[in-house]
């Protein structure tokens, strides 16, 4: 049932994703405007999931988070729908991304929940796979609507309708019963705590995850990059390569976790990586481009839901959505840096530099995670 939601939320927002970055660069903005919105948006619905994981798993509760966040959501669509005034456009956005923080953290530890280690790599496989086939109908819907002469500001009331869907499912959900922490004190950055009675294994992690957020610049510029290259029609088509290669990847990726472990699958993600971001700035023409994004889909699939069942597999499951919920606003943190350092080498250098750069630390992440120890899947 959460996959479900998944599915509707994403084809929601997936139809807008790849149009919004064109929308604002036609209305004047530069790559550094559009890195800072994109880091700020993800900042805070990585905040959020420090916050609101933390919040959950204090009440012992999972299931009015995931509720509330997804509700935001498709709210934010329906606001995008009914105005053009582009502030509202931005925090519509914004909305959407604390939607995202608030139920993230709560909805990956009910997933946890349902499963042991020894198949969450299959669990979480299995949620992003249908996650990510929303993300590429999303497109899709996007892609023929356009072509039927809808203008961009009326796929906003479009993406609205799956989003109410999403929310229908949640109903059906029946929550399992978890332990409700002591003391119920809300403090806004309680989870930055957590690093401090953290596993030891946790910290390793954490340190290498954490870079490779401060490198890892938003999609955003692959799209720009390509619509640049070619056109905006090749860029959605593109980006529908992408999430249909990482949803039909996702679940086989998760049982190669299963059978090899987190780590060698982390490390073949970070190598797609690489080779997207060092030969997509020399691709000429649609052809490659469509291999290269092919290409990056199996990089999240080996890489988005690994890292989210490897943090679960090294902390307390009392405190999964607080050690997810650091992890993300961690990395969201990071993520207004890369954003803004991404738009500043795009506008100052050229898009290609930018890639270089990001390919440059990436691989720098991925020699270090040679050392981190693999994991023994040693906690209940």
């Amino acid at each position: 049932m959460l996959s479900l939601v998944s599915l509707f939320t994403d084809i929601s927002s997936e139809m807008l994703f790849p149009v919004l970055p064109v929308y604002l660069e036609q209305i004047g903005f530069t790559g550094t405007a559009i890195g800072l919105l994109e880091g700020f948006a993800e900042m805070l619905a990585s905040y959020g999931k420090g916050f609101f994981g933390s919040w959950s798993d204090k009440l012992g509760k999972r299931k009015p988070f995931v509720f509330t966040g997804y509700a935001l959501s498709a709210l934010s669509k329906l606001l995008m729908g009914v105005s053009i005034f582009v502030p509202l456009i931005f925090s519509a956005r914004l909305l959407d991304r604390t939607g995202k923080g608030i139920r993230t953290s709560a909805r990956d530890a009910m997933l946890s929940s349902e499963t042991t280690n020894k198949n969450k790599g299959k669990v979480f496989g299995f949620h992003r796979a249908m996650d990510t086939l929303g993300a590429a109908i999303g497109p899709i819907c996007a892609l023929l609507l356009l072509r039927e002469g809808i203008e961009m500001q009326s796929l906003f009331s479009y993406a609205f309708i799956p989003a109410a869907l999403s929310l229908l499912y949640i109903f059906f959900i029946k929550e399992k019963k978890t332990v409700k922490k002591a003391s119920s004190t809300i403090n806004p950055f309680l989870f930055f705590s957590y690093w401090k009675q953290s596993p030891k294994e946790f910290k390793q992690l954490m340190k290498v995850l954490l870079m490779f957020a401060l490198f890892n610049s938003s999609d955003v510029f692959l799209i720009l990059w390509v619509k640049h290259l070619t056109n905006f029609q090749t860029a959605i088509e593109a980006y529908i390569i992408y999430n249909l290669v990482y949803a039909l990847a996702s679940f086989p990726a998760g049982l190669l976790v299963d059978k090899w472990g987190n780590k060698k699958v982390l490390i073949a993600g970070f190598f797609f990586f690489i080779v997207t971001y060092v030969f997509l700035p020399f691709s000429i023409d649609s052809t490659s481009v469509f291999v290269l994004f092919g290409i990056y889909g199996f990089y999240a699939a080996c890489v988005e839901g690994n890292t989210k069942a490897w943090v679960t597999n090294i902390c307390n499951s009392g405190e999964a959505s607080t050690a997810l919920g650091f992890y993300g606003a961690a990395s969201g943190l990071l993520q207004i840096v890369s954003g803004l350092t991404a738009g500043l080498i795009w506008d100052i250098y050229t898009g290609k530099v930018m890639f270089l750069v990001s390919a440059t630390g990436v691989a720098v992440c991925m020699i270090m995670f040679m050392f981190v120890p693999s994991n023994k899947k040693s906690h209940s």
